[in-house]
């Protein structure tokens, strides 16, 4: 079989992989350094393609709206993009074919083929990074809605705060609930600030007064969100991936007794939530399912 490039591309790194089925044969991890401009990232995405050597497509996972033939991006607003022609740029520079789709998508893919969403008719992939993102599953299929903008999770309005988001208006899901949202609540309180969401669930687990309010305050809003979504779309479970992700396993109980708190009503089953096992090479495998998807036409 042959090789391909499965490429994640977040507001804060980018993660590659080359792989062999589905096995993830080397991988990197690199800043994304959006302050250096657009055509530093551009070079340092062909960069990382023409690296990977003999390959034989590129699927690229990018935080934005994709259109349909997956080859041209409308927006991404935490890179600060709109209205570019990637793949089509990249294919020119690296003579590679390339593909593209929104990074959530992509791990909502990897999950139903190798992680918590394997076999689920109804659920939800929801992606806590430098912002919120998601992917949703319905009746067994990857929904992308109508033009590439099936759910953009991230910006539905749960708050009150008066919060500015990137994309212009105010108390969006993710300014509560991404990294970016614990990290600047954390910071607002404490006399040390840090940079890493897993710098304040180390402050929860030591008891600090400071991590536990932050913790108190981002869970809560979490819960709404979850809540939110349970009510939109009935699913059998809700997959929690990305860099907070990795530290909601000490706070996952704390989470579901507020969901049992706020939710709609007690008649039927609540979706079961889990972390990702895939960690962070679904967006990774799911840029090579998406390479391999081209491969077949």
């Amino acid at each position: 079989m042959s090789r391909v490039l499965g490429i994640d591309l977040g507001g804060t790194s980018i993660k590659y992989g080359i792989l062999q089925g589905e096995d993830i044969l080397s991988g990197e991890t690199v800043p994304t350094e959006i302050e250096k401009g657009t055509v530093q990232l551009i070079d340092k995405l062909a960069g990382i393609v023409v690296s990977a050597g003999d390959i034989a497509g590129v699927g690229i996972g990018v935080p934005g709206i994709v259109d349909g033939t997956r080859r041209f991006i409308y927006e991404c607003k935490n890179l600060y993009w709109k209205e570019i022609p990637l793949a089509e740029i990249l294919e020119q520079r690296t003579g590679i074919p390339v593909v593209l789709d929104n990074d959530a998508n992509l791990a909502t893919l990897a999950e139903q083929q190798s992680g918590d969403l394997r076999g689920v008719q109804n659920g939800i992939l929801l992606t806590l990074g430098t912002g919120v993102g998601g992917g949703v599953v319905l009746g067994g299929d990857l929904y992308r809605g109508s033009h590439g903008l099936g759910f953009e999770v991230g910006h539905m309005r749960i708050g009150y705060e008066g919060i500015r988001c990137s994309c212009g208006r105010e108390d969006c899901f993710e300014v509560y609930s991404s990294a970016t949202g614990l990290l600047r609540h954390y910071n607002h309180q404490a006399a040390l600030p840090v940079d890493q969401a897993r710098e304040v669930f180390a402050s929860f687990g030591r008891r600090e007064s400071v991590g536990i309010r932050t913790m108190n305050w981002y869970l809560d809003h979490l819960a709404d969100g979850v809540v939110n979504l349970i009510n939109l779309f009935d699913p059998e479970r809700i997959v929690f991936a990305g860099g907070v992700a990795q530290g909601l396993d000490a706070v996952l109980e704390d989470l579901e007794e507020r969901i049992e708190l706020i939710k709609f009503t007690d008649a039927l089953p609540r979706a079961r939530l889990s972390i990702s096992a895939l960690n962070n090479e679904a967006g990774i495998l799911g840029g090579g399912l998406l390479a391999r998807e081209l491969m077949k036409g």
